[in-house]
């Protein structure tokens, strides 16, 4: 991997980056709390995964949801509308966040990224 976007970033920096998309939204306030205000790398991925953790957790039960009631019903809609691969996508999408924390980056989500730049 590349060198960390800020070189002055310490293990307890990173870890606690990756650690907040691990159970956002809740451990990402915990992160956020407890973090210095001079932690703006460990800030910027606690809010970054506290709003993926709020946009996201209610997508994937809501098509998890309507794939147990739904698709057994009519398992061709199910597959037409894609969403069996949506929790694997979203899962995939958190760890390679949570890599990207760890090796000191910022990978940015459209529109989440915005948020995470302004209260970090």
């Amino acid at each position: 991997m590349g060198a960390p976007e800020a070189p002055g970033l310490g293990e307890r920096q990173r870890t606690m980056a990756w650690l907040a998309y691990l159970f956002a939204p809740v451990l990402s306030v915990v992160i956020l709390v407890v973090a210095r205000p001079d932690e703006r790398f460990v800030r910027w991925h606690a809010i970054h995964a506290f709003a993926l953790g709020i946009l996201l957790v209610p997508a994937v039960w809501v098509a998890m949801l309507w794939l147990v009631f739904q698709a057994s019903a009519d398992p061709t809609a199910a597959v037409i509308f894609g969403l069996r691969a949506l929790p694997v996508l979203v899962l995939v999408a958190i760890i390679s966040l949570m890599f990207a924390a760890y090796h000191g980056k910022k990978w940015g989500v459209p529109g989440l990224t915005f948020f995470a730049n302004r209260f970090a």
